[in-house]
């Protein structure tokens, strides 16, 4: 099988690309360059997801705000769409921490922005395109920047912020 990354390369303008690559015959390819347009956001830090055979995930910079977006790429067309353009001050900036898939929604956090302008837990609907707020963080009491991905235990969302909380000192 052929696995699909994004990853830091340095394309001609140096903020990301798309590649596969085949472990059997150490096929590589590049798929696409990020920063071409704003459509296809500026460094994709965090991983893929596959959901229906279509590849999702998260920039953190690029789109309409220079905030990130959420985009998908279908390998069998070679396509890729941008799906949501993230906004400082309403959905949240910089989505580090990429997408986690949990019954056919993607969950996932920004570093940054949002309602207290520390970062934000929303929800993305695949099937309907739609983006929903769910939490914004405060820093002192939730904590700030959320940067790691969700992970998935027992029907729970488990996440950690790199800074703040009620201990900050």
């Amino acid at each position: 099988g052929v696995l699909t990354s994004d990853n830091f390369s340095f394309p001609v303008r140096n903020v990301g690309t798309l590649f596969s690559f085949d472990p059997e015959n150490r096929g590589f390819e590049n798929l696409i360059e990020f920063g071409q347009s704003n459509d296809g956001g500026r460094y994709p830090e965090s991983g893929l997801v596959e959901f229906k055979r279509i590849l999702y995930g998260t920039t953190m910079f690029g789109g309409d705000n220079d905030n990130g977006i959420i985009n998908s790429f279908d390998p069998l067309t070679g396509i890729q769409r941008k799906l949501f353009d993230f906004d400082e001050f309403t959905s949240g900036s910089g989505p580090a921490a990429g997408l986690t898939l949990y019954e056919n929604i993607f969950y996932g956090a920004t570093r940054e922005g949002g309602l207290h302008g520390h970062g934000t837990l929303f929800s993305f609907d695949p099937s309907t395109e739609s983006f929903q707020i769910l939490f914004d963080f405060d820093e002192f009491t939730s904590g700030s920047m959320p940067s790691a991905a969700l992970t998935l235990y027992n029907d729970r969302l488990y996440g950690s912020t790199i800074i703040g909380g009620a201990n900050d000192d």
